[in-house]
């Protein structure tokens, strides 16, 4: 359960400290998911952005992706 809280807390603070879009933030996430928490290593990230990009929408989608690897479905949903 404490992974679910510390993915609320981080991407909050994502959505409120990025401004300029998913591309500006991409940064922000990588800091947080793969130098702070090690939640992903640096080939897991890029792959990710690969694949948020190779996708409709936003490329912040990889947001679901990263909960999804910390806890599971309710980490996704959290995180999204």
């Amino acid at each position: 359960m404490n992974e679910i809280w510390e993915l609320a807390l981080r991407f909050l603070a994502v959505g409120a400290f990025a401004f300029g879009g998913g591309g500006a933030a991409l940064p922000l996430v990588e800091r947080i998911a793969v130098a702070e928490t090690h939640w992903l290593t640096p080939q897991e990230f890029a792959v990710g952005v690969g694949f948020a990009y190779a996708t409709p929408g936003p490329v912040l989608t990889m947001a679901p992706f990263i909960g999804y690897r910390v806890a599971g479905l309710p980490g996704a949903i959290v995180s999204t």
